[in-house]
């Protein structure tokens, strides 16, 4: 949320980045008001300014770091340190690590409990960008689900039973070291809990 400072500098920004000129913002602040709405909403409402530009400005407004993630691609061992719903709950996502910090973008880097929360959740120091929707939704977009990731499991693994069992499969090479009785202990084992899931909604 932007204090009334913060509401200044905004419009400053608009001007001196020549996104809007004097004209357009003073109509957008009457138009703002008579629908009861913070500025920086009407006008990403309108399309008056692009998505990233206003995030931009947001995050110089509100002295806070900001990233564009719309083309960046997560790591796997990076995407892997927080689950894809409490990364939808908070509306954050990591993408990197720096300097022994997790890097991790938000819609609301000035939520302090959000942060304190994903900071325990992950186990690291966070440093909290502002970050477009846009740039959550594709990061998110290359996460899986817990239960995603466990019905995959469960298919390769269900996958080598069948090849192992109709003898297309040799265990036995350096690349391969899983035994014939971990696939049968792990085939049957995802079964189980498969089926404690549907007994258990």
């Amino acid at each position: 949320m932007l204090s009334v400072e913060g509401q200044h500098k905004i419009e400053d920004l608009l001007l001196t980045n020549k996104l809007l000129n004097k004209e357009q913002l003073e109509d957008s602040k009457v138009e703002a008001l008579k629908e009861s709405k913070p500025l920086i909403s009407y006008i990403a409402e309108k399309e008056l300014v692009g998505e990233e530009d206003l995030t931009r400005i947001s995050a110089q407004a509100m002295g806070v770091p900001y990233a564009n993630l719309s083309q960046l691609q997560v790591p796997e061992e990076i995407g892997r340190m927080l689950p894809r719903e409490t990364a939808e709950t908070y509306m954050a996502v990591p993408f990197g690590m720096q300097q022994g910090r997790l890097a991790v973008g938000m819609l609301d880097p000035t939520n302090i409990q959000a942060v304190d929360f994903l900071s325990r959740k992950t186990g690291h120091t966070l440093t909290v960008y502002l970050v477009s929707r846009a740039s959550v939704d594709h990061i998110l977009g290359q996460f899986r689900s817990d239960v995603a990731a466990d019905l995959a499991t469960a298919m390769d693994v269900a996958d080598r039973v069948i090849c192992m069992l109709e003898g297309r499969v040799v265990l036995a090479s350096a690349s391969d070291s899983v035994s014939r009785e971990e696939i049968t202990q792990a085939y049957f084992g995802l079964r189980r809990k498969g089926a404690a899931r549907g007994a258990h909604p």
